[in-house]
């Protein structure tokens, strides 16, 4: 599940820049 959350999460962050690196 965690892993799924991340690819999501560099999915999201490749298409769009989001705070995720920064606020985890």
């Amino acid at each position: 599940m965690i892993l799924l959350q991340k690819e999501q999460y560099y999915k999201i962050e490749m298409v769009v820049p989001c705070p995720t690196k920064s606020r985890g």
